[in-house]
This record gives structure tokens, sequence and C-alpha cells, in this order.
């Protein structure tokens, strides 16, 4: 049989597909070449790819034309111009209802699953009434009213019903924070949880036929100081600590939550990535599902650039691309990889006042054997650089690891 990137390669020749995004580093699950291509805004590292990848890439100064967001790249008229002579399919990292209202308008397939059907599995609320008899998967939660949430006397995890990376997450710890903020907005909707405390693990998967497809196991980075300022924001994923901290029963666990979801996501006619994120108890190892990502997850590209150097097997983009294009991905086993991991250095508070040297802190990286891309926003918590190694950075949970003292140290500079 032959390769999944020789069927994708095939199939792309009479059915090209452009992936539209604000960040170029997205759509690099693939490179593009042939019937594959990537538009994205003006950037240092946008530009490097271009370097490389000339005829299949387009920058556009979306800043100028009509904004910097994706549905803005989408309607760029450098965008429309482009795909409309590629006659591409369009491909986009999280649909929106813009989004599609832009390509309704100007005749383009859209691979994405409905935004509709995104945003009912992925906000808190609407996630928790969707899961229905999986609800049991979750730790103890409830759905209501800021107004109406009450502090008994142990800490408790508080999320608004919209919110990512960890941004929109508070663990309530005090009658006190929960009356101030109950004042501030009493009729918005939130989930509370019980507090897991314990590591969080991440797993990539897709939907394709009538199979779930799971990637690598990965531990999520999370709230490390130096890095963000948020405790709960999601800074990385190290693929190399699962393996020595988790039995090979836990890890088949993990991916297990991950099947049982992606099987209620194909009554949704899902095809294509989706990702989970567990929380395992530190005490009791028990393993719960703390939230599903209806979306590309945003490790995937580095997942399945570790996959392409590990073996034969399909990268989670592969498999993506290929369930959307509506072939057979299920018949191609996912690529196993033995570590590597990614992290993210976001903007703090500290840098209103201390603008970091990303430039230098950038070479000291690279010269120490990091893939570092560097991004360009302004915006508190967004990414500033993001730091790719072959081996881990994490020794255990939440301790650094050799390698990621150095990035740590590198971020100093």
């Amino acid at each position: 049989m032959e390769k999944i990137s020789a069927l994708i390669e095939k199939t792309l020749k009479t059915k090209p597909v452009v992936y539209v995004t604000r960040d170029i580093e997205r759509a690099l699950g693939l490179n593009p070449l042939g019937g594959y291509f990537a538009i994205s805004r003006v950037s240092g590292y946008g530009k490097e790819i271009k370097s490389k990848f000339p005829e299949n890439t387009l920058l556009v100064n979306a800043e100028q034309e009509n904004g910097a967001s994706s549905s803005a790249l989408l309607c760029s008229e450098s965008t429309k111009k482009f795909i409309k002579e590629k006659n591409a399919a369009v491909l986009v990292f999280q649909n929106s209802s813009k989004i599609e209202s832009c390509s309704a308008e100007n005749g383009f397939e859209l691979l994405n699953n409905s935004s509709a059907v995104s945003k009912k599995i992925e906000e808190k609320a609407s996630q928790y009434e969707w899961l229905g008899d999986l609800r049991g998967l979750l730790p103890k939660t409830d759905i209501m009213a800021l107004k109406s949430a009450k502090f008994a006397g142990k800490p408790f995890i508080l999320q608004y019903n919209h919110a990512h990376t960890g941004e929109g997450t508070m663990l309530i710890k005090t009658a006190l924070a929960l009356t101030e903020l109950s004042e501030k907005f009493p009729e918005r909707l939130v989930r509370i949880s019980d507090f897991v405390s314990g590591p969080v693990f991440t797993v990539n998967a897709v939907v394709s036929g009538n199979e779930v497809l799971c990637g690598n196991v990965s531990y999520q980075i999370t709230g490390i100081a130096g890095f963000t300022d948020n405790e709960f924001s999601t800074i990385g994923n190290d693929w190399s600590l699962p393996l020595k901290i988790l039995s090979a029963e836990e890890i088949k666990n993990i991916k297990d939550i991950a099947i049982r979801v992606g099987q209620k996501m194909m009554r949704e006619n899902w095809r294509g990535l989706f990702g989970i994120d567990a929380v395992m108890d530190g005490q009791t190892r028990k393993i719960y599902l703390l939230e599903i990502n209806a979306r590309q997850p945003a490790s995937t590209t580095f997942e399945s650039i570790l996959q392409k150097q590990s073996g034969e097997g399909a990268s989670v983009f592969e498999s993506h691309i290929a369930a959307l294009l509506k072939l057979p991905a299920e018949k191609y086993p996912i690529q196993g990889i033995p570590g590597g991991a990614q992290i993210v250095f976001r903007k703090q508070h500290r840098h209103d006042t201390q603008k970091p040297d990303l430039e230098k802190m950038k070479n000291d990286l690279e010269s120490r054997g990091f893939a570092v891309i560097a991004y360009e926003t302004d915006g508190y918590n967004k990414e500033l650089l993001r730091i790719q190694s072959k081996s881990a950075i994490m020794d255990s949970h939440n301790q650094l690891g050799d390698a990621g003292k150095i990035i740590s140290e590198c971020l100093k500079s």
C-alpha cells in the first residue's frame, strides 16, 4: 500500500488546498509544495517560509487591506485572487461564522467542520451538555451563573464559558475571591469543577470514517514562572515525559478518553483533528477529562514534524488533511515518537517596562541547538517565542529538566 503522503500528494494535484492562517506555523504540518499552499500575514517567520517555498506561499499585508485576523486574511483581495487562481479548497486553523460567510460569498469550498458544531463542543457550558453520558469522565462539575456560585470551604476551578490557553481559568481559594468576581460579573455563565491537583496530558486525535486515530500523549507544560504570568496558561508540550512517568496502561486510558469523545463527535459528522486535555490526580492517579479542543490543536505542527523524523507512519496533520479530503486516513497507522518538546515564551506584565531582547534570545537559543519561531505581537500573554527541542524539556511535573533550564537562562538575557 502506498504511503499516506503519496496519496495526499496525488489528491492535491487535482484538488489543491490553501491553508489560510494568521500564524504560518499552523499550516506547516505539510511543506507548502505541489498542490498545498499557505497564506499568512507578513512576518519575519513568514518571510523565512516564503524564501524556502516561494511558489506556494503568499504573504498578505493584511493590516493595510482588512486587518490581521484569519477571517480578515481570507477576505483580503490578494487572498481571494490567489485561491480562485489555484481553484483550491480552503482550510483554516479555527473556523468561525465570519470565515464561513466569506467562503460562501466567494464560492470557496471550506474544508473545516462547522463553526457551530465546534463552538457547541468546545465552549464550557454547551460542552457539558453535549457530553451527555460521558460527563462521568469529568471531575465533579456544575454550570451556573456566577452569582449562584458558593464557596464550600475547599478550592475549586472556575472557568468562563469561552476562553482558551487557560486565560479564563481560575483557582478559587477563598470566599472573598469568589465574591469579588461575582460582584463584577453576576450573570456570567461559568463552569465550576472540583480542583484536581496533578499533571495534565494532551492527545491530538483524528476522526476518519468510523475510526478515531490517536497521536502521541504529551505532558502539557503549564504556568511556569518566567514563561508566563498566568498559572493556568498552556505554554507547551513535552512528548518525552509521559514515557517516563506514565505506565502503558495509563497512556492507554488517556487515549481511550480521546476515542470515546471522538466517537461522539462522529455523530456530529466530524472529520479531522481534535484534541483533549486530561488531568491525573497526583494522589490516586485517576485520570479525568478536562477540555476538548474541537479544532486543530496548537501542538499539531510540531508533533507532525517529530513524526516525520521518526518513521514512515502517518503524521497527525497528514491524517487530518486526508480525513478532510475524505481519503481513508483510518487505513494508515499514526507514527509514534520517542520524545521531543516545545515551550512558549509569552508576553508578561514585566515586559511593559523591561522589553525583552527577542533577537538575542533567539540567537542564544539557536546556538544551543533549539529551533525557535519568533512572533510579532503586542498582546498580553501572546506568544513571543516558540522554542522546540528534539529531547525533553521537563524532568518531572512542573520541574524543568536540563534543556528546560538552559532555555530558561537564555530567556533571562
